[in-house]
């Protein structure tokens, strides 16, 4: 019984961290403005490829710019 409730708890875990971790943006001002809202000098990434998570991957960190933060 100890074994299967270790085991549950930490699938669980594992399936709430997945989404957090494959999270990228459409493009570079989405990758830290919108639902990210990230710091200037967060890491940030993102796609150019119409969303295609499949597509190249630019990764970055948040810098400010004219029309706010941006993936660079």
């Amino acid at each position: 019984m100890q074994f299967s409730t270790v085991f549950f708890t930490l699938a669980s875990a594992l399936l709430f961290m997945a989404p957090a971790v494959s999270a990228i943006a459409c493009d570079p001002l989405s990758a830290c403005n919108d639902k990210n809202n990230y710091p200037p000098g967060h890491p940030c990434k993102y796609t150019l490829d119409q969303c295609d998570q499949h597509g190249a991957i630019f990764s970055g960190h948040c810098v400010a710019a004219a029309d706010g933060l941006k993936c660079q």
